[in-house]
């Protein structure tokens, strides 16, 4: 895996000193000696990693750093502009040496304490054993701990930095003040860790701004099928990571990805199919969709996730006008319908759908439709069990969805009713399906239930006589829309439109989603912003009544109560609602019993993950919710399973 390519911008200016040039010919031969044809021989990793590993990926990144310092693809030579940070060739010596080695602790075997068998010659020390005189060869690949194979994906920067220190000197002839100050870039540069801990300079290196840029290369180096671990990482703040599915979907579609100067952007352009809808599986079913598989959300999702990394190091670049990245804008064009099932794909690409899924049942939905798609069309990896699968992404649902109770016992369910101790058998995997089949059905009679009960309680009349005149939505809810449907209304619709993110993120909105569904419906729709709600309340005759219908992502009982009295719900909807409720209208909360927390330890861990959340700084808009109560609704509505 030796380099024969022409050399990168990066490695070009550091060989310009011929005591770099030594230096990297020796990072080169270690590298060589480590990532060759017998890699697979003499260490331990799973092999969906091998794409992070050797020459390939380490020039994609340098290509990507000369992009963002430079302008390298339309040769721009930003470096020469006035106050532009322009790495010195000793700083570019750090950067090649660091896109080098920075996924070397993804291999299991490279200490000491992971060989569990010596060489034949008991005289010869372990690897890279600082004690030893000469370096031992690498030898078969050792036995290895799958679970600590599994942990060490966390933390795979900070084995690379053990590394470079610990036990570099043997083939490098390195520094101490050098190996201190690539291992201070391999520790910072992961977007988990402060930036502010990253030492400022060390020996005149300007560590901290290496470590930022290599943070930003690294998790805009986008390509097919494959996404940046560093962005893995992140999509799974709280868990452990499994890397078997690195691979986010809607990567593959992702045709172009460019540093906008003049607007001081990131931008990803994008072909994607047009979203398709899981249709209601029950034979006389409504026509409103038990889940959607849209990937160009998904792809807004992977968008708002690489925002938070240059979030995180902004303050650091921001200072020098050719690395003032500071937003990221996801631009994409839907191609040609698609003739297939919605979720013939999902096996492969489930992750980001998953994620970016945002409302209650749909969510649970979701989660349902792509342990299905498993069941119906495998996966097509065999290095994965199916238990591994489902479990990978049971644990991703829990992760992406903390607050919706739907999501939760949905999960509990499938580990305590489909815990096989071995491998399952295909009639247990037809058994799954069935499960989830008519898990699908109960969620979408369940949604009609709702509505059934919210006619039969008059939500659509004011005082049980006249019909309203305005009902107002701000998200897509089957609760809802199933009212306004079954329920015929003749009024008009006020459709909030999600007021924009301060930091330039993607919102999720739905209101194209839902303005289509009451289209086909005959119901009238008008889309009201947020900020113009209430002066457009006021201007109402005071003869018009008007009703906020919302639905929640869960519910739960205080202590010695039978009837929920606590909402959590969308962030925003307790604005709306306030705004309603003061303007003379009514608000109406719906949704199914079935989202009751009936676990203490449940209402217990989710409202720590609420007080987390409101104590965080951080706004991320498919995280947040609000906690609501039942005395902010003039009613609510929760419907109990159809006998």
């Amino acid at each position: 895996m030796a380099r024969t390519a022409d050399p990168t911008w990066v490695r070009v200016r550091a060989n310009s000193v011929p005591e770099f040039e030594r230096k990297l010919a020796e990072v080169d031969a270690l590298c060589d000696d480590v990532f060759d044809d017998r890699m697979a021989q003499r260490f331990r990793f799973y092999p969906r990693f091998q794409v992070f590993l050797g020459d390939d990926h380490a020039r994609s990144v340098e290509n990507t750093l000369a992009d963002l310092i430079r302008g390298d693809r339309y040769g721009e030579h930003l470096e020469d502009r006035v106050n532009a940070f322009n790495p010195t060739p000793q700083e570019c010596m750090f950067l090649d040496a660091a896109c080098r080695v920075r996924t070397i602790g993804l291999l299991w075997g490279i200490f000491p304490e992971e060989r569990t068998a010596r060489p034949p010659d008991q005289s010869q020390q372990m690897l890279y054993d600082v004690t030893a005189p000469t370096v031992a060869p690498w030898g078969e690949a050792p036995e290895y701990d799958s679970a600590e194979l599994s942990r060490l994906i966390r933390t795979f920067p900070d084995r690379s930095a053990r590394f470079v220190q610990q036990f570099w000197k043997h083939k490098c002839s390195w520094s101490d003040a050098n190996r201190l100050a690539l291992a201070a870039i391999l520790t910072g540069y992961l977007p988990s860790n402060e930036i502010g801990d990253v030492p400022e300079d060390v020996g005149g290196v300007r560590v901290r701004k290496i470590a930022s840029l290599l943070r930003i290369a690294t998790c805009c180096t986008l390509g097919p099928k494959v996404c940046p671990l560093e962005i893995r990482l992140q999509l799974k703040p709280d868990a452990i990571c499994d890397p078997r599915k690195t691979h986010l979907g809607p990567v593959d579609w992702l045709f172009e990805t460019i540093f906008d100067r003049g607007r001081n952007l990131f931008e990803i352009r994008a072909n994607v199919p047009p979203r398709q809808d899981v249709p209601d599986p029950r034979p006389d079913g409504s026509s409103l969709p038990v889940a959607s598989v849209d990937y160009g959300s998904g792809l807004q999702f992977l968008g708002t996730v690489i925002q938070d990394v240059i979030d995180t190091v902004s303050p650091v670049l921001e200072v020098h006008p050719n690395t003032a990245i500071r937003t990221v804008k996801v631009t994409t064009y839907r191609i040609g319908a698609r003739r297939i099932e919605p979720d013939f794909h999902l096996p492969q690409q489930w992750l980001l759908p998953l994620a970016s899924a945002i409302n209650g049942a749909e969510v649970a939905g979701m989660t349902a439709v792509v342990l299905r798609s498993f069941c119906k069309y495998g996966f097509g990896d065999e290095a994965v069990s199916f238990r591994d699968q489902v479990e990978l992404a049971c644990s991703a649902a829990e992760t992406l969805h903390p607050f919706n109770a739907l999501v939760r016992k949905l999960v509990a369910k499938v580990r305590r009713d489909f815990d096989w101790a071995a491998e399952p058998t295909e009639a247990n995997k037809r058994e799954l399906e069935v499960f989830l089949d008519d898990y699908l059905i109960e969620r979408a009679a369940d949604g009609d239930a709702v509505a059934d009960e919210s006619m039969r309680q008059g939500v659509l009349l004011w005082d049980g006589q006249a019909p309203v005149d305005v009902a107002i939505v701000s998200d897509y809810g089957r609760c809802v829309l199933s009212t306004l449907i079954q329920g015929k209304f003749r009024g008009e619709v006020w459709l909030i439109e999600p007021s924009p993110d301060a930091r330039g993120r993607w919102v999720p909105d739905a209101s194209d989603r839902v303005q289509e569904v009451l289209s086909q419906h005959d119901i009238n729709v008008r889309r009201v912003s947020m900020g113009a709600l209430h002066n457009q309340l006021v201007g109402l005759s005071a003869k018009q009544k008007f009703v906020y219908l919302t639905g929640a992502k869960g519910i739960w009982c205080s202590p010695g109560t039978t009837e929920p009295d606590h909402f959590i719900c969308s962030q925003g909807v307790w604005t709306v609602a306030q705004t309603v409720t003061g303007s003379g209208g009514r608000s109406v909360l719906l949704a199914e019993y079935a989202k009751c927390f009936d676990r203490e330890d449940d209402i217990g861990d989710v409202r720590d993950k609420l007080d987390k959340m409101i104590a965080s700084s951080e706004n991320r808009p498919w995280i947040r919710v609000d906690l609501l109560e039942k005395k902010d609704f003039w009613k609510t509505v929760i419907a109990r399973p159809r006998e």
